[in-house]
């Protein structure tokens, strides 16, 4: 609809795709609203604020339709799939499936600890990780665990990504790319060492996955055996997944500079600006990248300049 959903820590905005600068709505106040978000499926905006899950309509911000409660602070975005909506939190230590269209109404919820990366869905499989554990579920009965793997510790900044038949998993403790059977995670194909912090899940394509770590290194993988690497370049420290789009990588980092790396040799710099500190992935659509750095929401692309928009800020 040519919208863009952003959200800060007290409002939630619709601003115009085209020129961010034009604000179309915004929402009442939320008292702490920390999300990698907004999710968006239909009529409907979701977003955290705190312990809550909000549904809220997109005609009309200041709408909510619908909430529920996680009992504590949740970091990560909702995941869509067939009019149901999945979440999991470490707090109540449970993986929720609720009715997309009316949130509150919970169909289904599986007992799993410290669940807190991002959730996956392929195939009739849901992928997630909790505490050490990557978990491949039953889709249609989250109760059935179907195959896991001790990967090593899941950070809420990344999670699964699947692509070619296979599960990619980053992890922090031992700062590893892993490459699993999508279709038995317990099956492990490959594994790369990373040379920092490892925290950014994967962007994947047919020929390579991408990831960045806090130590500062960006890398280019073989995607259909991860333990080769294909380039790296210094980049700063990387908090979030890049996006591929058009032969080109897109990253954010933490260093203030967002850079446009060529997808086939990602140590040829195509180009790099200064967006101030980074804290979240770009966003890309209708050839505009979007890149959020404290009060200032950047767009270019098509010719369109840098602009400002006031607030939001400080979305993680």
């Amino acid at each position: 609809g040519g919208f863009m959903y952003i959200a800060d820590n007290a409002y939630l905005y619709k601003v115009n795709a085209f020129n961010v600068s034009q604000e179309i709505d915004r929402s009442g106040s939320f008292s702490t609203l920390y999300i990698t978000g907004p999710t968006v499926w239909g009529d409907f905006v979701y977003v955290t604020s705190g312990s809550t899950y909000y549904q809220i309509n997109n005609s009309n911000l200041s709408q909510t339709i619908a909430t529920f409660s996680v009992g504590g602070q949740t970091w990560d975005n909702p995941v869509i799939y067939s009019n149901e909506i999945y979440f999991a939190s470490p707090n109540t230590d449970k993986l929720y499936k609720n009715n997309a269209s009316n949130i509150s109404q919970n169909i289904e919820n599986v007992a799993l600890t410290n669940c807190n990366g991002n959730i996956a869905i392929n195939d009739n499989f849901i992928y997630l990780g909790c505490g050490s554990t990557l978990y491949q579920l039953n889709l249609s009965n989250i109760s059935q665990t179907i195959a896991q793997n001790s990967v090593g510790a899941v950070n809420n900044r990344g999670g699964v990504t699947i692509g070619g038949g296979y599960a990619y998993v980053t992890e922090s403790s031992t700062d590893k790319v892993w490459q699993l059977n999508a279709s038995d995670v317990s099956q492990t194909i490959a594994t790369y060492s990373t040379s920092g912090d490892l925290q950014a899940a994967v962007a994947y394509t047919s020929d390579y996955v991408y990831t960045g770590t806090w130590g500062g290194t960006f890398y280019q993988l073989n995607s259909s055996n991860v333990s080769q690497l294909i380039a790296s370049v210094t980049t700063g420290t990387v908090y979030y997944t890049p996006v591929v789009s058009d032969n080109h990588v897109f990253v954010t980092t933490g260093s203030g500079i967002t850079f446009q790396l060529n997808a086939s040799n990602v140590n040829q710099i195509i180009t790099q600006i200064s967006t101030g500190g980074n804290f979240n992935s770009p966003t890309i659509a209708n050839g505009i990248v979007y890149a959020h750095s404290g009060s200032t929401m950047y767009q270019y692309g098509n010719g369109a300049p840098a602009v400002t928009l006031n607030s939001p800020e400080d979305n993680y």
